[in-house]
């Protein structure tokens, strides 16, 4: 799998080249995809030196992920982001502050420099990513489970259950 890339040459000429697709993109349909999957995993994986990119890189993740799933959600280009995610998630003031806490001070860091020098709040991060996935699956069930089937996953809240058996139908229920 290919895909054309653009570069800006020494001299400022915009230039194409052909090239290898990235591993994610090629397991994965679109980057989207991606994203969500890396939330998922945040949210039901315990943290080791297997996977710590993907509890490092989170902030940035669910960031991305928040912004272009709201987007699309609420696609009206005068409504700010702020407003997209009260919308979203409830209102619920913990849950927007917390959100916009991860997504804010942990991915960007400009205006809270000393966050980028301490080691990164797993719990914190767990619990953002359940808030994520609580949040889409409440409301908008049909996509969450077609999240779920895009990365061939169980519910976020089955992991536990899986030595039980647990089966996901086409439909995405658990049965």
């Amino acid at each position: 799998m290919y895909i054309i890339e653009k570069k800006l040459t020494a001299n400022g000429e915009a230039t194409s080249i052909i090239t290898r697709m990235p591993t994610y993109l090629q397991t994965y349909s679109t980057e989207f995809i991606f994203l969500f999957h890396q939330i998922y995993r945040v949210a039901t994986e315990d943290q080791s030196d297997e996977n710590y990119e993907v509890f490092y890189s989170f902030p940035n993740t669910a960031r991305k992920f928040i912004e272009t799933y709201m987007f699309f959600k609420y696609p009206d280009f005068t409504m700010k982001n702020d407003k997209r995610i009260r919308e979203f998630f409830g209102g619920k003031l913990e849950f927007v502050s917390f959100l916009n806490r991860i997504n804010n001070e942990f991915s960007h860091g400009e205006n809270q420099p000393d966050r980028l020098f301490k080691p990164i709040d797993i719990p914190e991060f767990k619990k953002n990513a359940l808030i994520i996935l609580d949040s889409i699956r409440r409301n908008d069930e049909e996509q969450y489970y077609a999240f779920l089937r895009s990365i061939n996953a169980l519910p976020h809240d089955a992991i536990s259950k899986k030595e039980d058996n647990i089966l996901v139908n086409s439909m995405g229920t658990v049965s």
